[in-house]
């Protein structure tokens, strides 16, 4: 009869088939061949189905029994349950074997090779019989790497027989991405969540400006430390007052304050940045002169004869009023004087004719007494503050003149 893969390896069935110190028996049928699927899968299928056939080839029984497991447990098939029952007679573990090959029959009762299922199930069944339950595999521990996926006991995504990292399915048996707690290509680190701000972002970058990830005390995050692009190195938005200096700012303080050297146009506190700070009159923002603000922040001053005219007309207002005052204030006494005048007149009158009467000469002196009494009380006063009008207008007049011919700057330059 023609053997399968296992026949190279029916020499070394002879030695395992019997416990130790045992007498050595002929040797059991050679068991069949490992089957192959024909059905396409995964990568890492295929990959654990040449690792379990390449242990079986080399004899390593009880590592085949584990790869063939661990390839049922990965994409069932009646193919994947037989060879493990297979390398399971082969180790001489005949209670794996035989309940390998009831499960075969159980869960795939139309597998093609049922017969020889059937068949196998017998000898073995006969073997323990006889001989006892064989030499049992060593139980290997579950462990991520081993081949073995258990996404429901063991919390695996994959498993792909080793623990290298970055290939797809990770050193913690977790899917390759951001997130998974293992830093791979492309990761600066992983903490194992997808939370920012905790020292490692949810795009497995550091927890910094410029990672592209929005975290407490950034106000923007654009995943670059370049300047003026609307989010500056320090993670503020571009704009005067945030720090940075870009465009046209000449300084950046990151405040708004004026005169504490740069000010709140982004511009150094000094005369002529349009800032009015410090002993400033005014800035406009330019070193023109003569346009009302003076090159050195002072108010431009403008030649300007009306304060003189002003003023002098006021003077010459004074001038008269006060000789008006000492008009009405002569006049007073100019009646005092023409009453004596015609009192004398009644006197000598009566003096010529006795007989004539003397009732004007009373009514005379009358209004004699009472213009000498509007002199003291009216007359004097009119006259003294008309000489005062008269000349402090004098005065005026004259300050006046000067102020308007000398053309008297005002600053800002108008009134």
């Amino acid at each position: 009869m023609q053997c399968g893969r296992f026949c190279a390896a029916a020499c070394v069935a002879l030695s395992l088939l019997s416990p130790p110190g045992a007498v050595v028996r002929a040797a059991p049928p050679a068991p069949a061949s490992p089957s192959t699927t024909t059905t396409t899968a995964s990568p890492t299928t295929q990959a654990l189905l040449g690792v379990a056939v390449s242990a079986a080839d080399e004899a390593r029984y009880c590592d085949a029994l584990w790869l063939f497991e661990a390839l049922h447990l990965r994409s069932p098939s009646p193919r994947a349950l037989y060879n493990a029952a297979e390398v399971a007679f082969a180790a001489g573990d005949r209670v794996k074997a035989l309940d390998l090959y009831r499960l075969t029959q159980q869960r795939y009762p139309t597998f093609d090779k049922a017969s020889l299922v059937q068949s196998r199930a017998n000898k073995v069944f006969a073997d323990m019989t006889r001989l006892g339950p064989g030499t049992a595999c060593p139980v290997r521990e579950d462990i991520c790497g081993d081949w073995m996926l258990r996404p429901t006991d063991g919390g695996e995504q994959c498993d792909d027989g080793d623990t290298d990292s970055g290939d797809g399915c990770d050193a913690n048996c977790t899917i390759t991405r951001c997130g998974n707690g293992i830093v791979t290509a492309g990761e600066a680190c992983d903490d194992g969540n997808s939370t920012d701000g905790d020292g490692c972002d949810a795009n497995c970058s550091v927890t910094s400006c410029g990672n592209g990830v929005l975290t407490a005390g950034e106000r923007c995050d654009d995943g670059n430390t370049i300047d003026g692009d609307g989010c500056d190195h320090t993670c503020a938005p571009t704009g005067c007052g945030n720090g940075v200096v870009t465009g046209t700012e000449q300084c950046d303080d990151g405040n708004t304050i004026d005169g504490d050297g740069c000010d709140a146009g982004c511009t150094v506190s000094r005369c002529g940045n349009g800032v009015v700070t410090g002993f400033e009159q005014c800035d406009d923002g330019n070193t023109v002169a003569g346009d009302g603000c003076e090159a050195d922040c002072t108010l431009t001053r403008v030649k300007q004869p009306l304060p003189g005219i002003v003023v002098a007309g006021l003077g010459g207002a004074a001038v008269i009023g006060g000789g008006v005052a000492i008009f009405g204030g002569l006049q007073s006494f100019e009646a005092a004087t023409a009453a004596r005048a015609r009192l004398d007149s009644a006197e000598a009158a009566f003096a010529a004719d006795p007989g004539a009467s003397l009732a004007d000469v009373d009514t005379i002196r009358a209004d004699i007494a009472t213009a000498d009494e509007n002199a003291r009380n009216l007359g004097a006063p009119l006259i003294a503050g008309g000489i005062g009008l008269i000349a402090g207008g004098v005065v005026g007049l004259g300050v006046g003149v000067w102020l308007a011919f000398t053309n008297t700057e005002i600053a800002g330059g108008a009134l």
